[in-house]
């Protein structure tokens, strides 16, 4: 296994996502390659404190506000609405 081949499965490892064989392979190369290695202790990491996230639910106009908001931008960057003014 090389990095190359390793380094796009790291999620899915960290996910138990793998066939076993897979798994045993990656397994492996992380056994004798540093950087894979951090890469995916960085990834469990992450894993670790998302899964600890408390994402509040948005309140009722939320969604209302986000479109007018990104609606808004969206005509102010446009090169049409520039030619308008």
């Amino acid at each position: 296994m090389t990095c190359r081949k390793a380094a796009p499965l790291l999620n899915d490892l960290a996910d138990f996502g793998l066939d076993e064989d897979l798994n045993e392979s990656i397994r492996s190369h992380l056994a004798n390659c540093v950087k894979c290695t951090f890469q995916f202790e960085e990834i469990t990491r992450l894993k670790s404190l998302l899964q600890g996230l408390v994402v509040p639910e948005p309140d009722g106009d939320y969604f209302l506000k986000t479109t007018d908001i990104v609606l808004s931008r969206v005509l102010a960057e446009s090169p049409m609405q520039r030619r308008v003014h």
